[in-house]
């Protein structure tokens, strides 16, 4: 049974940050050490979700474009950067 306790050591190790977590950055001393980075990387996320999705309507990517014979005609690289940027939007 030396698995199933080794598991719990290393998880109750983690959450009283002893051990190999004593220097992670968060926890007794500085609570709030990853609260605002992670918020900024969130805010970032929408921005950027926003962005894609008015660029998406403004330049006119649509997913029923992918299935007219034009598309079959162009190249491999603009078809992929297309359906990703039409299926995303």
């Amino acid at each position: 049974m030396a698995g199933p306790f080794l598991d719990f050591k290393v998880f109750k190790d983690w959450i009283e940050l002893n051990d190999i977590y004593e220097n992670l950055p968060r926890g007794k001393k500085g609570g709030f050490a990853t609260l605002f980075p992670a918020l900024e990387r969130l805010l970032h996320a929408f921005t950027f979700l926003i962005l894609h999705i008015i660029l998406s309507g403004i330049f006119g990517f649509s997913a029923s474009v992918c299935g007219s014979k034009e598309f079959i005609s162009y190249s491999f690289l603009y078809k992929f950067i297309f359906y990703n940027l039409a299926m995303t939007s």
